[in-house]
């Protein structure tokens, strides 16, 4: 399979008393740079260094450090190897989620944060995320029936322990199409989780056994729901 032309890569995160988890943020920018530029060997030739980065991210942060607690850093970067560095005030946010149509487990921009998010964006529109009484956002499952994740963040529900024990919190398989996430990451290397297959049927089974279901990323960090299946 041909690896299409990303319009800009992407990384967005979260500033509270420190920058959560730049290194791990910057590491999976620069991997999905190599991933494109094997593929088109043209883009992402000349790249800016980890350093430079984070330095200038510290320097176009610090007048909003001195105003604001909480900040949302989104880092773009362009396939000539510039970057740009947004900065905003994080609002804390509570969530709805609804489940949608299916997505293409092989779509590569769902495995790369870029800018062209047409699959996520066209699954918030039919959901009607920011409508009045509408949903706050959408979670997503591939053409086999597995949850993959929603279109702000990673998902992750309470399971059952195989031993009878306390049950343990489950994420899905970076392989059924989904963007792994760096906080997904981190809480996968603490142990704090387990990733494998969620099918709509468990989803569903967790919402209906009231069994906790939280959204979770970087920025807002983790964010307990409530599963509110869409109309057919």
């Amino acid at each position: 399979m041909s690896r299409a032309l990303p319009v800009l890569l992407i990384s967005t995160l979260y500033y509270l008393l420190g920058f959560y988890l730049l290194e791990r943020h910057l590491t999976r920018l620069f991997n999905s740079a190599k991933y494109f530029h094997e593929g088109h060997p043209e883009i992402f030739t000349t790249l800016p260094t980890s350093e430079e980065i984070a330095s200038k991210i510290v320097e176009e942060t610090e007048p909003y450090r001195r105003k604001y607690e909480h900040l949302r850093i989104r880092l773009l970067l362009n396939p000539c190897g510039s970057y740009r560095i947004q900065v905003s005030e994080e609002t804390p946010s509570v969530f709805n989620v609804v489940a949608d149509k299916p997505v293409d487990s092989q779509d590569v921009f769902l495995r790369h944060k870029t800018t062209y998010r047409a699959t996520y964006n066209q699954a918030r529109e039919r959901a009607e995320i920011g409508k009045a009484g509408g949903p706050l956002d959408v979670i997503l499952f591939n053409e086999r029936g597995e949850v993959t994740e929603t279109s702000i963040g990673n998902i992750a529900i309470e399971v059952p322990n195989s031993d009878g024990s306390k049950s343990i919190w489950k994420t899905p398989s970076i392989h059924c199409g989904l963007l792994g996430g760096v906080h997904r990451e981190e809480m996968l290397a603490r142990k704090e989780m387990i990733e494998g297959i969620i099918s709509l049927d468990d989803l569903f089974d967790a919402a209906k056994n009231n069994r906790r279901m939280k959204i979770f990323n970087s920025v807002r960090k983790e964010i307990h729901v409530c599963l509110k299946k869409q109309d057919s």
